[in-house]
C-alpha cells in the first residue's frame, strides 16, 4: 500500500528523466570553468583558460546527447510494445496536427477565438498595431548588440553606435526601421486586403481593443458575401439587396439597405 501512494522525489530536480549523476557533475565542471575565465584578471592566460572550458563544455555536450539517445531508444521500445499506433508512430508518420505560431494569436475579452490562418493573424496584428512576430524577435536581438556596445544589423540595414547620439537615438532608429519594413510587407501582402483599405498604414503604437463587431467588419471576416462564399455557406458573394460583391466597403458606404443610417452618422459628425 505505502508503494502504490509513495511519490518518488526526481534527484535533479527541473532537470529531464535522463537527466544523471554524470551530466551533473559535467555541467558543474563547466560552468566553473566558465567562472574562471569571466574572473580572470590575466590577459596571457585567457587563451588557456577558454580552451579549457570549450573543453569542458564539449564533454558536456556530448554525454547529454548520448543520454537522450539512450533514453529515446528506451522510450520508442516502451511505446511500440504497448501500442504500436501510438506516439512514436504517429511521429514518424506526422500525424500530429501542429498549430504555428502564426495561426494561434488569441483576441481579446469579447472575441477570445484564435487565429486559425495567417491571413487572420496578420490582420489581428494590424488592428492590435503589434508588429509580426518575426520583426518583434529581430528588433529585441538587435536592441541587445546595441546594449552591448556593438554594431547591430536589422533586416539587412547597418546600425552603426557611431552614427547616433546616444543607445535611446539608436533604438528610435531601429523601431522606424521596424515599421517601414512592415509597412513594406503590408503593402506587398496579398492577405488582409479588406483590413488594408481600412488600414493602408500599419500603425506606430498599439491600438485600443476593438469589439467582435468591429473586428468582423475590419477583417470581412463577419456576416458578409465574401466570407459566407468562402466558407462555403453561401453559392456566391453577391449582396442581397444590390446584386454587386458584398464586403464591408460595400455594406458601410455603398449599400442602399443602410442609406438611413448612413444619413443619421453624417448628420451626427460635425461639419468639416
Amino acid at each position: 500500500i505505502l508503494a502504490s501512494v509513495t511519490v518518488v522525489r526526481k534527484r535533479f530536480p527541473g532537470r529531464p528523466d535522463w537527466w544523471d549523476a554524470r551530466i551533473e557533475n559535467l555541467r558543474k565542471i563547466y560552468l566553473s570553468q566558465k567562472k574562471v575565465l569571466y574572473t580572470n584578471r590575466r590577459p596571457e592566460m585567457r587563451e588557456a583558460l577558454y580552451q579549457q572550458m570549450v573543453h569542458a563544455r564539449e564533454k558536456l555536450n556530448k554525454e547529454i546527447r548520448k543520454a537522450q539517445d539512450r533514453h529515446w531508444r528506451s522510450f520508442v521500445a516502451k511505446d511500440l510494445t504497448e501500442n504500436p499506433w501510438g506516439v512514436v508512430y504517429r511521429l514518424a508518420t506526422e500525424k500530429f496536427r501542429r498549430k504555428g505560431v502564426i495561426g494561434s494569436l488569441r483576441g481579446g475579452p469579447d472575441d477570445g477565438d484564435n487565429t486559425l490562418t495567417a491571413r487572420e493573424s496578420m490582420e489581428f496584428l494590424v488592428l492590435a498595431g503589434i508588429p509580426p512576430l518575426d520583426l518583434s524577435i529581430q528588433q529585441i536581438a538587435c536592441k541587445k548588440i546595441l546594449k552591448r556596445g556593438q554594431d547591430a544589423v536589422f533586416q539587412g540595414r547597418s546600425i552603426d553606435l557611431h552614427d547616433f547620439d546616444s543607445l535611446r537615438h539608436a533604438n528610435v532608429y531601429l523601431g522606424v526601421l521596424l515599421l517601414d519594413v512592415w509597412q513594406c510587407e503590408w503593402e506587398l501582402s496579398p492577405r488582409g486586403r479588406v483590413t488594408f483599405r481600412f488600414f493602408p498604414s500599419v500603425p506606430e503604437e498599439s491600438r485600443l481593443c476593438f469589439t467582435r463587431a468591429s473586428t468582423q467588419v475590419l477583417s470581412g471576416h463577419g456576416n458578409f458575401g465574401i466570407h459566407l462564399r468562402r466558407i462555403g455557406k453561401q453559392e456566391d458573394d453577391l449582396c442581397p439587396e444590390c446584386g454587386v460583391t458584398d464586403d464591408p466597403p460595400h455594406r458601410i458606404l455603398h449599400c442602399p439597405h443602410f442609406e438611413l443610417e448612413r444619413e443619421a452618422l453624417r448628420a451626427s459628425l460635425p461639419d468639416r
